[in-house]
């Protein structure tokens, strides 16, 4: 039993998630959105192309980064690439050669294209059903130049393709990660780009340790990822070798073998992942968007919204102008006082505006901790503007030291 909570999950497709036909029943679909519902992350690793994977995207109504092809491509669920692992150049030629030299057929996939040497070859037909898409015949695979993701070995003899399995392993070491996908498919990729590195980026990308990431899958592929994270499921479907490797094994793939683990592995140890995590917003930030409020009031600021914001939301830097602070000013009691005071010290028109403006300023300084001397769009802070025409007629006054100690960027 893993002590450490669950807040992701992290599933195989064929085989697991999807049934011999590849379908999605009822009770997998309710069981993802059970999972989101305790607010526990949810997300897809395949031996698919990126493309296969966007039939599961509405259904399962899926948000975070998909892996396809082990772990050689990234995506998110418009297909839009995070990071892509190709197989390097060199080595392509003699894969495909070695893989020939067992009797068995090559398929070649880039980021975008899928390549067969024939329409008629084994498994051609149902690899078109389960991906919709069409392969380019090719006579040569010298044609595909550079960009080589992944490398499969197809056939129906079993045997044969355990036998190429151990030969690519013992033949390119390192240089590759080799393994089966299904029993008649053996995947060849870059050699960081299998499941288990992908437990790794994930881990980073959404700030969670790997002890609290449940894998399940049903084959040795999957058995990658099963030694990275906290808790394993392997189906009923998998082999005793695959089986003994997974942390617990559920039923098999046409027995509702996904939506039993989550019941009765995964929901009694959920853990919400956080709303940075699961928010949109905190996807943004993890993608390297700062977010910026374009707007400043003290009430913002008294209230603990920006905070709310901050810790909530991702949101990184503030920014104002003239307008902004005009309304500001107009529309909440929060300036009168320190106004009134200031009409009374003999402060007016520009005077007046840059010292409210200044004495509202450094609040959102101590919520994000960073100088306004050199904010960025990546880094965030506070940004204060002001109207063109004071910046070329007369210089802006500056703030009392005792008031604003940080000296504000101007941007037109």
């Amino acid at each position: 039993m893993n002590p450490h909570p669950i807040s992701a999950v992290l599933a195989d497709v064929d085989g697991t998630l999807v049934t011999k036909e590849k379908l999605l029943t009822p009770r997998a679909i309710d069981a993802v959105n059970r999972l989101r519902d305790r607010g526990v992350v949810f997300t897809i690793c395949s031996s698919r192309s990126p493309r296969a994977l966007t039939r599961l995207v509405e259904p399962l109504r899926l948000t975070m980064p998909m892996a396809a092809f082990n772990g050689g491509v990234i995506v998110l669920p418009d297909l839009s690439v995070l990071d892509e692992r190709a197989i390097p150049d060199y080595v392509v030629p003699a894969i495909v050669e070695a893989i020939l030299g067992h009797g068995v057929e090559v398929w070649i996939y880039t980021a975008t294209g899928w390549y067969v040497r024939s329409s008629e070859g084994a498994r051609v037909a149902r690899e078109t059903f389960t991906s919709q898409s069409e392969p380019t015949v090719v006579t040569t695979f010298d044609t595909v130049a550079g960009g080589v993701i992944k490398i499969v070995g197809v056939s129906e003899d079993r045997d044969r393709i355990a036998a190429c399995e151990a030969a690519l392993q013992t033949t390119f070491g390192t240089q590759v990660s080799a393994a089966r996908s299904q029993p008649y498919y053996l995947d060849v990729t870059h050699p960081t780009a299998n499941k288990g590195t992908v437990i790794d980026r994930l881990s980073r990308y959404l700030k969670i340790p790997p002890q609290a990431i449940a894998t399940i899958g049903d084959q040795p592929t999957d058995a990658m990822m099963f030694s990275r994270s906290g808790l394993s499921i392997a189906m009923g479907n998998a082999s005793d070798d695959v089986r003994r490797q997974a942390t617990h094994v559920t039923t098999s793939h046409d027995d509702e073998g996904f939506a039993n683990a989550v019941d009765q592995f995964i929901l009694p140890q959920a853990h919400p992942a956080g709303t940075d995590v699961m928010k949109a917003t905190g996807q943004l930030h993890r993608l390297g968007q700062s977010l910026w409020l374009d707007n400043i009031t003290r009430d913002l600021l008294t209230t603990g919204t920006l905070q709310h914001y901050i810790d909530d939301l991702s949101v990184t830097g503030l920014t104002s102008n003239p307008t902004i602070f005009e309304q500001a000013i107009k529309n909440s009691p929060g300036y009168d006082s320190a106004i009134t005071t200031r009409l009374a010290a003999g402060s007016a028109g520009e005077s007046l505006f840059f010292d409210s403006r200044s004495r509202t300023s450094p609040a959102p300084l101590t919520s994000f901790g960073r100088s306004t001397t050199a904010p960025t769009a990546s880094t965030g802070g506070c940004r204060s503007k002001c109207h063109r025409s004071w910046r070329t007629t007369r210089p802006a006054p500056s703030p009392r030291p005792e008031a604003f100690s940080r000296p504000p960027i101007v941007r037109t």
